[in-house]
């Protein structure tokens, strides 16, 4: 084992002022304040034209634009479907009128009336159709799609 030497030595004064320039220079090299903002953004908003913004905000516009555009267009597609099946079921309603107890058309009522969300009454006219030819298995099958969403 190697002894320590107690006896060190001193630094000198000259040693000392240079140990601590060295200490202020490395000191001011890994600590630098931080610049206010404006400082930071001015330099930053000269290099940006406004005009580049305004391009940019305008881009940004037009891109929200077009997506409000497409949900409207498939929001009026859908109430026009809507609008379609409703004519569909009043001219279906005539007929059956006529021949209350055609299954077919009760069938196809029960479905019209399921896609438009008219839940209930397309379990009455489900239910009329299965009341009249319960064996069926389309009737089966359209009572199980309907049954399914209540």
């Amino acid at each position: 084992m190697a002894k320590i030497n107690s006896n060190k030595e001193t630094p000198s004064h000259s040693q000392r002022s240079l140990l601590l320039k060295y200490l202020i220079t490395l000191g001011k090299s890994v600590y630098r304040p931080v610049k206010p903002i404006r400082q930071l953004a001015d330099p930053l908003l000269k290099k940006i034209k406004i005009v580049y913004l305004l391009v940019v905000l305008l881009i940004v516009g037009m891109i929200g634009n077009y997506q409000y555009w497409q949900e409207k267009r498939a929001f009026q597609a859908s109430q026009k479907q809507k609008t379609v099946i409703q004519q569909e079921i009043v001219s279906l309603e005539k007929e059956l009128e006529k021949k209350p107890e055609y299954r077919d058309v009760l069938l196809k009522l029960a479905l019209l009336n399921y896609q438009i969300l008219e839940t209930e009454k397309a379990k009455e006219y489900w239910n009329r159709a299965n009341y009249l030819d319960p064996n069926n298995l389309e009737v089966q099958k359209i009572g199980e799609v309907i049954s399914s969403q209540l």
